[in-house]
């Protein structure tokens, strides 16, 4: 099966743990393949080095990804009430010439962002947080 990008190769303990599957049904695939076993893996407040974990229940639920954000962050969602009835002349900008807001820890997420590397490295990242990712874990 051809995985469509280079998945990420982890090590831990006795294991390699591989991540940066599309969909659940891609990492079966890979699992069988190579003779591995589904799990999950947690990353932490922005630490690069992720963690065993079942906490997020992906294997159970079938999912890709999972995230807890703490309260630091506001996320919205393209389809949000937020956006129907934006109006810039309400909000506060950095200076005259931008279209941004005004925001700290502010996440939009913005079309398809389930398939988007870009969102899913910058979750991984923030402090306070939990990325939960489904992953397979094979014997080495």
């Amino acid at each position: 099966m051809k995985y469509g990008r280079k998945l990420i190769e982890y090590m831990l303990g006795n294991f390699k743990i591989y991540t940066g599957f599309i969909n659940f049904s891609q990492a079966e695939e890979f699992a069988r393949e190579h003779k591995g076993e589904l799990t999950e893996i947690v990353y932490h407040n922005g630490k690069g080095a992720p963690e065993l974990s079942d906490k997020a229940k992906l294997v159970e639920n079938k999912m890709p990804y999972n995230v807890e954000l703490s309260k630091d962050y506001t996320v919205f969602y393209s389809n949000d009430e937020f956006f129907m009835e934006y109006n810039p002349e309400k909000h506060q900008y950095e200076n005259e010439n931008q279209n941004t807001l005004k925001t700290e820890n502010v996440i939009i997420f913005n079309g398809d962002y389930r398939h988007s590397e870009r969102i899913k490295e910058r979750l991984k990242k923030l402090n306070n947080s939990h990325f939960y990712e489904l992953a397979v874990k094979v014997a080495i």
